[in-house]
């Protein structure tokens, strides 16, 4: 009751009326995000006039989204009720094999493929690199993805070999009912000495990133936008759990008006376990990378952090090319395997997990406080009540800015620091300055 008194003192009629509307058009939807329940997969008896048992009806199609989702013989024929001996024939009839669906790429063109994945994702390890080559088209056999990486990152391989034989934990089970049970949400501030935020959200259950966009500022609109465009997605979560920081108030306002008002968890960030594991994910494949650039930037006089030019050029260049970067790290995720789960990926995770019921009776307010808390989990720094402030930047851009912008195809790193030196450029001959 406190947390409905206090939001009651701070939102307008204006906002609860839009918030309505965008519930309603939520629910409508509602058939959407069933797409993947069991009963959907469930294979049923055609019927038949002759004698005999009758056959099963399973589409072509949905044994090509299995195989797509690197889904076991015997995990399809879970999902579909049916035996095993079932799926091996309708996908024989089907002449689908999972051998067809493995690239055949030659070997030095893996190798340059995984020199260059290496080079954006540079800790990344096997299992993360076979996931990232899914993302660009490429299914292999981890043997062939393991001999690669030994050819051309051998140093790579026992930096992390090393690091993961000091730093590898136990962990206690994590215990959540089913996917969008209760999703954790977050903002990260890695690369904030640049005024990058990143807004994340993890399925608890699954641990499917359900969002990670890089933004500008840490308002409580932008955050509730990449929130909604999630449950768009993903479908609406039973629960939130968050920090107090007041970007998240728009989502808990969302949340009560949704699911009613035991729906969105506010409690401390050393509370927020599992969204802390996916921001470490995040800092090794993704924000050190540009973390190191952006330094190497300013320590070679490129980048000026007290001049609203350079930060306004940095944002124009490099907010779309990190938020590709996330896009791509998420798409390879949701694809790796777990190896707390029997190597299976998180996507595996969420569809089998949809036949689940994500409703729990909580009885009391401890209860629902400790709910989603992963006590062996990693423990962020604990600034409950504060909210990171980040300045905004005029975006008057010339409009033959924005065409360069636009036209730029490049995907080596260097060609973005060149365009970020020409977009700097224009900014300061529009502003009168000395390039």
């Amino acid at each position: 009751m406190d947390m409905i008194s206090q939001l009651a003192a701070i939102v307008d009629i204006d906002e609860i009326i839009e918030l309505f509307t965008r519930c309603v058009k939520l629910f409508q939807e509602e058939t959407y995000f069933h797409e993947y329940k069991q009963s959907h997969f469930k294979a049923h008896p055609c019927q038949r006039t002759g004698r005999g048992r009758p056959s099963f009806e399973i589409s072509e199609e949905i044994l090509e989204f299995f195989l797509d989702n690197s889904f076991k013989i015997s995990e399809m024929a879970d999902m579909l009720c049916v035996s095993p001996s079932t799926v091996k024939r309708r996908l024989k009839e089907f002449n689908l094999n999972v051998h067809n669906t493995y690239s055949t790429i030659s070997e030095p063109d893996l190798h340059k493929l995984v020199e260059s994945v290496v080079k954006e994702f540079p800790e990344a390890g096997t299992k993360s690199i076979q996931s990232i080559l899914v993302t660009k088209g490429h299914r292999l056999q981890r043997q062939r993805v393991r001999d690669a990486v030994r050819k051309v990152d051998p140093e790579g391989i026992l930096f992390r070999r090393l690091f993961l034989s000091v730093h590898r934990i136990q962990r206690r089970t994590y215990n959540v009912r089913a996917p969008r049970a209760l999703w954790h949400i977050d903002g990260n501030h890695k690369l904030i000495r640049w005024r990058f935020i990143i807004h994340g959200g993890i399925d608890g259950y699954s641990r499917v990133p359900v969002f990670l966009a890089v933004n500008t500022n840490n308002k409580a609109d932008t955050v509730l936008q990449n929130f909604v465009e999630a449950v768009q997605r993903w479908g609406l979560p039973e629960k939130v759990r968050s920090d107090k920081g007041g970007e998240n108030v728009k989502v808990a306002e969302f949340m009560i008006c949704n699911r009613g008002s035991r729906s969105f968890i506010a409690g401390r960030s050393v509370h927020n376990q599992r969204i802390e594991r996916l921001w470490r994910e995040v800092w090794t494949g993704c924000t050190s990378y540009y973390y190191q650039l952006f330094t190497y930037m300013e320590d070679n006089a490129l980048l000026d952090v007290i001049n609203e030019q350079n930060i306004q050029a940095l944002h124009l260049v490099f907010k779309p090319k990190i938020q590709q970067h996330l896009d791509s790290f998420v798409e390879a995720l949701i694809r790796r395997p777990l190896r707390s789960e029997n190597s299976q990926t998180p996507m595996q995770l969420w569809i089998r997990g949809q036949a689940l019921d994500p409703n729990l009776e909580i009885q009391n307010d401890v209860e629902l406080n400790n709910y989603g808390i992963d006590f062996d989990g990693p423990v962020a720094s604990d600034y409950d009540f504060e909210t990171v402030d980040v300045p905004e930047i005029e975006t008057n851009v010339p409009e033959h800015c924005i065409q360069l912008i636009a036209d730029h195809k490049a995907n080596d790193i260097d060609s973005y620091v060149t365009l970020y030196t020409k977009v700097l450029r224009i900014l300061n001959n529009q502003n009168g300055q000395q390039c």
